[in-house]
């Protein structure tokens, strides 16, 4: 069917050809060929509504060839799109030779093409400045269709006469395009590109004949991300059968931008055979070379002619070293704690696909000792939906971070409450740098299982993370770790619906952690080990993190068993300090700064960012404790009481008794920054109210004792009194 349609058209234009040769040559006789320019320009403009300016001169030509020169054109921009021309060009040429016509063979000189400029564009409100004419277009199309008249009804297509005479023949000498440009400029996403100083060169073009192609240009994305390309490849065209063939295609790119080290080559590679009839494609090989030192390849198929085009392929990169390819870009490789890693990694994936979606399936990934296996689908819906599961055996993120000590924010030793005010970098804030608008126009499900992961000296295993991504909610619904000993679970939401107004609220259990090690991944020095089961739920709101602290609402359940409070040593501290005040001299005792407890819980209320709690609860072999204060996070500052009971002797080392303190309450003080707050345990005033009590005791005491023996005199002069009255009487009655 095509092969007849091509063969009426090559007719077509043989006719056309020695139409126009014959009104060429009376034009060249009878008309000025500034008159014809100024027609020309005038059936433009009513044809499309666009001024034509035909600024060079039209030369034609009628033997041996037939064809024409035009000087510099221009074509006139939509309204609306600015000054700059829709269509330029500097020289153009089309030649056709005569006396071949006559022989069904349709010759064209090289085609020439100088300084050609065409600026494509979108405006803010998406319309693009070849719309109009597309609107012209269907239009006429219209009108010709209303105009004609009623055709019969078709008929079985007659077989190709015998006197049709040799195929149609067609060649051109060659393609000469130099200097062009092509841009596309979207108000509407604010992007542009352009492909400029594009040259393209070809030898004779010719039906059922190879041909080489050469083109070269600089694409240059928004001014910041410039790419030389050059290609090269000879293709073919079999007419009869339909079948077409692109041998040697390389594509060689070098790239030069933000983000980008000095240097970024990469070279494509392939070989294309098309086959129209039956409406199929298969690259093979398909070979890709990166800085020299990547390469990977693989082939795929596509299949066009049954209405729904499909594909499938595969595609693997050779084990490579990812140092070595940094540096072979002039890169500067990231210290790293282990200088072993980064030493092996490879690729390799197979995907098949339509229009509508893609499936990568298996993709497979190794990086150094880890294997990374996956399955990605993605459907381009009104909304994409996105849907991956990973598996990951074994990675330890400490190997690849820096070495310790390095790289820390300095900031973080300081001992005020807030940010460091004196440094004029902007930290990056997680929360505003969110893709909340993305979020917006995306579906998703993730999964993504790790046999064991480690980081900051943590070695986490059974790790298993589960989300939704739907209407700009993503779901966590679930997160599940073996940690220190424990295992951590957790289900969460964020809301980015809003996306100036984000929302977040999550629900977390810890179950027999080890406190300390998960601590010590956060702080240098942790106040508190023991083992920990702790309950918390959570919500905040805002554009940034500030916001969500100040919006950080919930509650929180804390209990340690069998652990200690690092850094003092309540009971000891006690102890010689009450020796002190008694004006004794106790040894310094060798024991350790800590304090030991059985159970230590503490639960929280938030609100607005300051949390409070009352309901302290200490259990320690020699002290009880309670308290009650707040932590303001937004201020990052706090205020705390735990008031300390003794409740036993406190004998230090060496058989130092000390004082009995037993039934001494001290309250123990915390206030100030909360990354270094001020530590008080106020001995004195606990002595102090210890020291009143035992005096007012010691004074009722004492007059209790006075009043007994106050009793006990005036019984005996009592007693002595009426002894002596009897005696008296007894002597008067005698």
């Amino acid at each position: 069917m095509i092969a007849r349609w091509l063969k009426r058209i090559g007719l077509t234009l043989v006719v056309l050809v020695i139409v126009v040769v014959g009104a060429v040559a009376a034009a060249l006789l009878l008309v000025d060929t500034e008159a014809l320019k100024s027609r020309i320009e005038g059936r433009v403009l009513a044809e499309t509504g666009r001024e034509l300016n035909i600024e060079g001169p039209l030369e034609i030509s009628v033997f041996p060839w037939v064809g024409f020169e035009l000087g510099p054109t221009r074509l006139a921009n939509a309204p609306g799109f600015g000054e700059r021309d829709f269509v330029a060009l500097n020289h153009a040429e089309l030649r056709v030779r005569v006396l071949p016509l006559l022989q069904r063979e349709i010759v064209l000189d090289t085609v020439v093409l100088h300084g050609a400029r065409v600026n494509a564009a979108r405006n803010a409100q998406g319309r693009t400045n070849w719309a109009d004419l597309l609107e012209r277009q269907g239009a006429a199309g219209e009108e010709e269709e209303t105009a004609r008249p009623e055709s019969p009804p078709a008929e079985s297509p007659a077989a190709p006469a015998a006197n049709e005479g040799p195929a149609l023949q067609f060649r051109v000498e060659g393609v000469d395009l130099r200097d062009a440009r092509l841009s596309w400029r979207d108000a509407q996403n604010n992007r542009e590109l352009v492909f400029d100083d594009l040259d393209l060169s070809t030898g004779a073009l010719a039906l059922d004949r190879p041909a080489d192609i050469h083109l070269t240009g600089t694409l240059r994305a928004d001014n910041a991300l410039v790419v030389a390309v050059e290609t090269r490849a000879r293709v073919q065209y079999d007419l009869a059968t339909q079948v077409g063939t692109v041998q040697g295609l390389t594509i060689d790119l070098a790239a030069q931008g933000p983000g980008l080290p000095p240097g970024t080559s990469a070279s494509l590679g392939a070989d294309l055979q098309f086959d129209l009839a039956d409406g199929t494609a298969t690259v093979d090989p398909l070979t890709l070379t990166a800085m020299d030192t990547l390469t990977g390849e693989g082939a795929t198929h596509v299949r066009f002619g049954d209405g729904t085009p499909s594909f499938s392929g595969n595609f693997a990169i050779a084990p490579f070293s990812p140092a070595e390819l940094i540096e072979a870009a002039h890169g500067t490789l990231p210290e790293r704690a282990d200088s072993s890693t980064l030493q092996h990694a490879d690729l390799a994936l197979s995907f098949r696909g339509t229009n509508e979606e893609i499936t990568l399936e298996p993709l497979e990934v190794g990086l150094d000792d880890t294997a990374i296996s996956a399955r990605v689908h993605a459907r381009f819906a009104q909304m994409p939906r996105v849907e991956l599961g990973m598996n990951v055996n074994a990675i330890d993120l400490d190997r690849y971070l820096p070495p310790e000590g390095e790289g820390e924010d300095s900031n973080e030793s300081q001992s005020g409450g807030g940010p460091d005010e004196t440094s004029d970098a902007e930290p990056s804030d997680p929360i505003a740098n969110l893709p909340t608008e993305a979020l917006q126009g995306l579906g998703a499900h993730a999964r993504l299982d790790v046999g064991q992961l480690s980081w900051r000296e943590l070695t986490m295993d059974d790790v298993r993370l589960e989300a939704n991504l739907g209407d700009g909610v993503l779901d966590l619904t679930r997160a599940d770790l073996g940690v220190a000993g424990g295992r951590v679970s957790a289900t969460g939401q964020f809301d980015a619906r809003d996306a100036e107004n984000p929302a977040a609220q999550v629900n977390a259990e810890l179950a027999g952690l080890q406190s300390e090690p998960l601590l010590a991944a956060f702080l240098d020095n942790p106040l508190i080990s023991g083992r920990l089961n702790a309950q918390a739920q959570l919500s905040a709101a805002g554009p940034n993190l500030d916001a969500w602290t100040r919006s950080l609402n919930g509650n929180l359940a804390t209990i340690f068993h069998d652990g200690a409070i690092r850094g003092l040593n309540v009971p000891q501290r006690l102890r010689m300090a009450a020796a002190r005040l008694r004006g004794d001299e106790l040894a310094q005792a060798s024991e350790s700064r800590a304090t030991d407890f059985s159970s230590l819980s503490l639960s929280a209320a938030i609100e607005e960012g300051v949390a409070r709690s009352d309901d302290l609860d200490l259990r320690a072999p020699l002290v009880r404790a309670s308290g009650e204060g707040w932590v303001n996070l937004p201020e990052r500052t706090l205020d705390y009481t735990a008031r300390v009971l003794v409740t036993g002797t406190l004998e230090g080392q060496g058989g130092e008794t000390g004082p009995d303190l037993r039934g001494l309450e001290v309250p123990l003080r915390l206030s100030g920054p909360l990354n270094s707050p001020e530590i008080e345990l106020a001995i004195a005033e606990g002595l102090r109210d210890r020291v009143e009590q035992e005096v007012e005791q010691e004074s009722e005491e004492a007059e209790q004792r006075a009043r007994e023996e106050i009793e006990e005199e005036t019984e005996k002069a009592r007693d002595r009194i009426e002894e002596e009255l009897r005696e008296g009487l007894d002597g008067l009655f005698e």
